[in-house]
């Protein structure tokens, strides 16, 4: 996964959202990066778990749409597509005795009546019901119902060829430069340096906070021992914990301004909290898993990413929308 956020971000620097959609290159992504650790995964199976994570977010929207009032963003009605694609197969398929094909026609005519007939439209914000705030909107996972595509759809060979042709432009537009060097040995290494290992509050938040640069353009920007000190850095910031002075000599940073403009990068990523004022990147809380109602867990997560133009048309209406 850590190779995977780092290619994408890469691959982001030297081409545009409008070009190629961050659907397709993340699972290039992710299919390259199983191949570079050397631990290949089934392009069906990144199929399938992108096709339930996308129908999951779709699922989200629509039960916000149908509490709130509000519409949200749904790029394409996936699950729905799904159903019309399976009753087609089904229709032309001779090999079905009739009984059997009018009972699966009329299993998935139910289920297409549970879906929206049209795509929601953009909301600037969502809501949770009157008088409350959207970290209050509660949604029941278990009662999403994931519909896999067929075996054989069309769909499925067609996110197989997007996915190919996604990894072949990463390896292209990267010169084949997709060797990565991850900071969590040089990080581990600095805590032993600064006799911190036996610390366990420092080691988790300077871990959490390398998982949560992934997330960032840190990565693509800065080597392997930058991150790891950023890390510890944010972690004794966060823990008031005194360390030696301009102890991040010892790991090839000169200026402690470096390490708070990074912080301030991966400070972005944080929503801000009411009771605490923005700064200038060095006090960051990070790695905890609990930023303001984005605990790990929370359902609205999948109703905010909903918010996310996923293929390169939908960032290209984004960016130059069409004229009124």
């Amino acid at each position: 996964m850590a190779t995977a956020a780092t290619l994408f971000q890469r691959f982001f620097f030297v081409t545009s959202f409008v070009h190629f959609g961050i659907r397709d290159v993340s699972a290039g992504a992710l299919f390259l990066a199983s191949k570079l650790e050397e631990k290949p995964a089934r392009i069906r199976d990144i199929i399938n778990v992108y096709d339930y994570l996308l129908q999951m977010i779709e699922w989200s929207g629509e039960q916000v749409s149908s509490r709130t009032g509000t519409r949200v963003v749904v790029e394409e009605g996936i699950a729905s597509r799904a159903a019309r694609e399976a009753e087609q197969k089904i229709e032309q398929n001779p090999l079905l005795p009739l009984e059997i094909k009018q009972s699966m026609l009329r299993h998935l005519q139910q289920k297409r009546a549970t879906l929206p007939s049209e795509p929601p439209s953009l909301p600037s914000s969502i809501p949770g019901p009157p008088g409350s705030s959207e970290k209050n909107l509660v949604l029941d996972i278990d009662k999403f119902s994931y519909l896999p595509m067929d075996y054989f759809a069309q769909r499925f060979y067609d996110r197989k060829e997007e996915i190919v042709v996604a990894e072949m432009q990463i390896l292209k537009r990267l010169g084949f430069h997709v060797q990565v060097q991850h900071p969590y040995s040089a990080m581990v290494n600095y805590l032993q340096v600064l006799n911190l290992t036996d610390n366990s509050e420092i080691s988790q938040r300077a871990w959490g906070a390398l998982n949560d640069m992934l997330l960032t353009t840190l990565p693509a920007l800065y080597p392997p021992t930058h991150l790891g000190t950023l890390a510890i850095y944010v972690a004794v910031k966060e823990a008031g914990l005194a360390l030696p002075e301009a102890w991040w000599e010892l790991f090839d940073v000169s200026e402690e301004t470096e390490l708070v403009e990074m912080a301030g990068v991966l400070r972005a990523i944080y929503p801000p909290s009411p009771t605490q004022p923005v700064d200038d990147g060095q006090n960051v809380d990070a790695g905890d898993g609990e930023k303001d109602g984005m605990a790990a867990g929370d359902p609205t997560i999948w109703v905010r990413v909903s918010r996310l133009p996923i293929t390169k048309d939908a960032a290209r209406r984004l960016i130059k929308p069409a004229p009124s």
